[in-house]
């Protein structure tokens, strides 16, 4: 029992880190008016990993 909670703890923290991802790359893309590869590049990460966060999470955010 206490490794699925440890389990659900982790899923928990791995959708939460994910969700911070998509947030961050969609507000630069709203406050800059950018791509999501522009969006992606100042915020550090690659259209890869956006694509993932996208995927834990369940959800498309992409704005195209």
């Amino acid at each position: 029992m206490c490794q699925a909670i440890r389990e659900m703890m982790e899923d928990s923290r791995s959708e939460g880190s994910a969700s911070q991802v998509i947030e961050i790359i969609e507000n630069i893309m709203k406050e800059l008016q950018c791509s999501l590869e522009k969006a992606c590049k100042i915020a550090g990460k690659t259209v890869s990993e956006y694509r993932q966060s996208e995927q834990i999470c369940g959800k498309s955010y992409c704005k195209r």
